[in-house]
């Protein structure tokens, strides 16, 4: 099976080859950069047949027919959280107190409950990526606006306001710098970028580089690649052009980014490289050396600024060597820009027995303490099947194992509430959680994890929790779980309960576990000793230097 890797570096090789990155040029940086790795995934799940009616289909029956419609959706609701941010932010406006300012951007997204350790609330909402830092960077007296865009489809409204309350305005849509010369800029451009779609459309030349190993890809591919050119120019030159007048207004010595890779996130660093101002990317989530998204070839990275060469962060903080290490070889990365800081999220698990209670979270649910507790945490995989699959085959395996409690922690992005569904149909008698319940409050109770690929693997090991890695995809495991020793695999459906009580009652494999993780968590998550917010603003005060620093 092809994997992904291969062809993500073919589709470098035809991007060059039709220059591409040129094509897509604004302000000599390529908006190309936004989209390749999407566009590789589409590809990847085209060639593997996979592509579900219930993402492709609709898709292909009404965002594609509608360039117009999608185009004004985006303005529409950029229009919107304009005038809503405006109202919001305009009883919170902090002005500038003459200090150095950090400009920090995030996601609607990443705005959950997290655990705290000082003060009277045990949980609060927060930015999970960049909310203890930006609490430590204001404490030794940095200026700070915080910037976002709504990843909702369409607006979250609770969260825009919550974040203005919680914060006393320092969280801005990013929408709130918008002009009526910004709109006609990105409208300007993407017309522009039209004309470039229907010349490459008619050329033979091009629509035969798009041949996959004998398979022919350009009908499959028409359709989404007049996407990139008509409608999702429109929203990053939108995304640029809104970054700038940020900057211009709010003067920031540096950016901190949370989500590099998406859309705000490559318009900051953009940016930041365009008006020369430091950028510091936090690592948000688990990096997969099978489906790269940052890998680059070393023909694309230069510090120079151009179209054919991807603008990357300064700085990226990451949570291990481990990542580091691929970053680095396999992705191609200078080698003095990748930092190993640790999550500074992870901060709180140092202090676990402090703060989380397993006989809380059993009184709260009606969960019985002296019984055993399996989590099972959702993945929200791209191909909706698989993730219906994953937890209906869990779930029948529990129906052998009643002695066993089974809690359900969804994925925050989750669409829908398709578990309840697939829960239901199982008649599994297992504990629901909402979405953005914080799942170190579950993590810490159970006695056993099951899950996929995601973060909170990690998360548990750093707990000392013994994890079930169900894999029924047929490809390879995204990180090295069952590799590295700390975790047990199951690749069969009929391999789920033979795991789950390997882990629950036979000694020796729990041994071997838990001999296994003390390296496992330094590779991945770094030394668990509660100081990784500390290092990330630390950095922040190195990549400033003495300019901006006075004893701070």
């Amino acid at each position: 099976m092809e994997t992904h890797k291969d062809i993500l570096l073919w589709l470098k090789s035809v991007s060059r080859k039709n220059g591409l990155p040129q094509r897509l040029s604004y302000k000599n940086v390529s908006l190309w950069w936004f989209d390749e790795f999407p566009l590789s995934v589409f590809i990847t799940d085209i060639l593997r047949n996979k592509r579900g009616e219930s993402a492709y289909d609709i898709a292909k029956k009404y965002v594609y027919k509608l360039p117009l419609l999608v185009t004004l959706y985006f303005l529409v609701k950029a229009v919107a959280i304009f005038i809503l941010g405006k109202l919001l932010t305009g009883s919170h406006t902090i002005k500038s107190n003459g200090l150095p300012k950090i400009m920090a951007v995030s996601y609607t997204g990443l705005w959950r409950p997290h655990p705290q350790l000082e003060g009277r609330e045990r949980i609060r909402t927060q930015d999970v990526i960049l909310g203890d830092i930006l609490t430590s960077l204001r404490n030794i007296h940095f200026d700070l606006v915080a910037l976002y865009t709504d990843s909702s489809l369409f607006i979250d409204l609770k969260t825009i306001v919550e974040k203005n309350s919680a914060e006393r305005g320092l969280w801005k849509p990013i929408e709130t710098y918008l002009t009526f010369g910004i709109i006609k800029t990105a409208f300007s451009a993407s017309r522009r970028y039209k004309k470039e779609w229907n010349k490459l459309q008619n050329s033979q030349e091009f629509i035969s580089s798009l041949n996959y190993k004998g398979i022919p890809l350009f009908d499959s591919l028409k359709d989404y690649l007049r996407t990139i050119f008509e409608q999702n120019t429109f929203e990053r030159v939108l995304l640029i052009e809104l970054m700038e007048r940020a900057i211009e207004v709010e003067k920031p010595v540096l950016i901190l980014v949370a989500g590099e890779g998406l859309s705000l996130g490559k318009a900051a660093v953009i940016v930041g490289k365009l008006k020369r101002i430091p950028t510091l990317a936090v690592q948000h989530g688990n990096l997969n050396p099978n489906y790269p998204e940052p890998l680059h070839i070393k023909d694309e990275i230069s510090a120079r600024i151009a179209p054919e060469y991807c603008p990357l962060p300064d700085k990226t903080a990451v949570y291990g060597p481990w990542t580091k290490k691929v970053l680095i070889q396999d992705c191609n990365y200078p080698e003095g820009t990748v930092v190993v800081t640790g999550q500074p999220r992870y901060d709180i698990l140092a202090k676990a027995d402090k703060i989380f209670s397993k006989d809380e979270f059993c009184l709260r649910y009606g969960l019985n303490p002296n019984n055993k507790i399996a989590l099972i945490c959702t993945e929200n995989l791209p191909i909706f099947e698989e993730n219906t699959f994953f937890l209906r085959a869990i779930l029948k395996v529990f129906k052998e194992l009643p002695e066993v409690q089974v809690v359900i922690k969804p994925h925050q992005f989750e669409k829908g509430k398709w578990y309840e569904r697939i829960a239901k149909e199982e008649k599994a008698s297992a504990l629901i959680l909402p979405k953005k319940f914080n799942t170190y409050l579950s993590m810490y109770a159970c006695n056993v994890m099951l899950a996929f690929f995601s973060t909170t693997i990690t998360e548990a090991l750093i707990l000392n929790k013994p994890v079930v890695v169900v894999n029924l995809t047929g490809r390879p495991d995204p990180m090295p779980y069952v590799e590295s020793g700390v975790a047990v695999g199951a690749y069969k459906q009929e391999d789920i309960a033979s795991a789950i009580k390997d882990i629950l009652y036979n000694k020796d494999v729990g041994q071997k576990l838990a001999q296994a993780r003390k390296e496992f968590v330094y590779e991945h998550a770094y030394i668990q000793d509660g100081h990784a917010t500390k290092r990330v603003t630390e950095l922040v005060k190195q990549m400033l230097g003495s300019k901006h620093i006075n004893d701070r």
